[in-house]
């Protein structure tokens, strides 16, 4: 299969990618955690398919590099072959912006959760503690009372 062919089969891949890179920001907006756990598995396999890809990238440089020095692809493609080649790296290029958005949005949930949890085990533990002893010895009538009170 010629590289112009290959880049067709890639753009199709990187579009599938594109797409389900963003479903998978949606699935954690929502905290779809199961239409999260789903996409991994599709998303692995494309990311893997596109690695392919990439062997016939090096395989094309290889073989148009002039005096050890590896040549870019655009001058090498001509016509439609050549709006694909670029039409390829801008669909890849918002890939990679959709993974770093989900990366980012990722961490800063960890953060977040992470602070949560240092606030009610370390710095109030004796005070949640009293919190609750104090709660279950209270019924439901006395309980309103206390928070009237507060």
């Amino acid at each position: 299969m010629i590289f112009e062919e290959q880049v067709e089969i890639a753009i199709a891949l990187a579009l599938k990618l594109e797409t389900l890179l963003t479903s998978e920001y949606s699935s954690l907006k929502i905290q779809d955690i199961s239409a999260f756990q789903n996409i991994q598995s599709t998303k692995t396999d494309l990311l893997l398919q596109l690695q392919l890809f990439d062997q016939h990238k090096k395989d094309f440089v290889e073989k148009h590099k002039v005096m050890g020095t590896p040549p870019k692809i655009e001058p090498f493609l001509e016509g439609d072959s050549r709006k694909n080649w670029i039409y390829l790296t801008e669909i890849l290029s918002r890939c990679q912006t959709q993974h770093r958005k989900t990366e980012i949005y990722l961490d800063q949930k960890i953060k977040t959760t992470h602070n949560v949890l240092e606030v009610l085990t370390l710095t109030n533990q004796d005070h949640t503690t009293k919190l609750y002893n104090e709660s279950g010895k209270n019924t439901i009538k006395t309980l309103g009372n206390i928070i009237d009170e507060g």
